[in-house]
């Protein structure tokens, strides 16, 4: 009887079909790397929404601002579009990639038809002098919160690249999509910064010439001297 017992467990033995591979401790290892391969990586995207929300900030002050400097130069329809974009986007909310995109493009466009007409001259309205000094107090907060994303840019775009470049095939499309707000602030915001700065300075001589009283920098940071 217990000869029997013995060759049926033998028999069920052969009939289960083992894996060609047992799974051992490198495997548990290899697994773990992988995982966090592929893995979001939570401080990467904190960042990213730190950065996409001062942009939002700063960008929110900057059209305010070229509203008024447009509308005192007699650019309606330029200051009509901005309008329209900063009112779709609310001051320190995470903004898409394409709003980012289109705010960036849309000012840029409208500070060179502002620099036109201040290389023009021609001698403002009190009205449009009164437009023109109140457009400097969100100017200087604008660009003082545009500034801050330079000092920020450099390390979050190689902290993205590595996380990019870390994750698996699979999910390679994905990450680069989720950190395409990121790395577009990151990339083209410093220039962006750069160009505004410059124009700003032609608007300050322009109010000297206009002998328009601009207004004290509330943040201490902005100096056109």
């Amino acid at each position: 009887m217990k000869l029997i017992a013995g060759i049926a467990l033998i028999s069920l033995a052969a009939s289960v079909s083992l894996p060609s591979h047992a799974i051992g401790p490198g495997d548990l290892k290899k697994f773990k790397e992988e995982t966090a391969a592929t893995a979001p990586s939570g401080d990467i995207y904190a960042t990213q929404d730190g950065l996409v929300k001062q942009f939002s900030i700063a960008s929110h002050d900057i059209g305010v601002a070229q509203i008024g400097f447009a509308e005192a130069l007699g650019l309606k329809q330029e200051a009509a579009a901005l309008r329209e974009v900063i009112e779709a986007e609310k001051s320190g909310a995470v903004m898409e990639k394409d709003a980012i995109q289109r705010f960036t493009e849309l000012s840029s466009a409208t500070n060179k038809k502002i620099e036109k007409q201040v290389a023009e001259g021609g001698e403002l309205s009190a009205e449009a002098k009164d437009k023109y000094a109140a457009a400097f107090l969100p100017l200087f907060k604008g660009l003082y919160e545009s500034k801050k994303i330079g000092g920020e840019a450099e390390t979050f775009i190689s902290s993205a690249k590595q996380t990019i470049s870390s994750a698996s095939m699979m999910e390679k499309m994905k990450v680069t999509k989720k950190l395409s707000s990121g790395m577009y602030v990151a990339k083209e915001v410093p220039g962006f910064t750069k160009q505004l700065f410059d124009t700003s300075s032609l608007l300050f001589s322009y109010a000297k010439d206009q002998s328009i009283a601009v207004p004290a920098d509330p943040t201490g940071e902005i100096n056109f001297d």
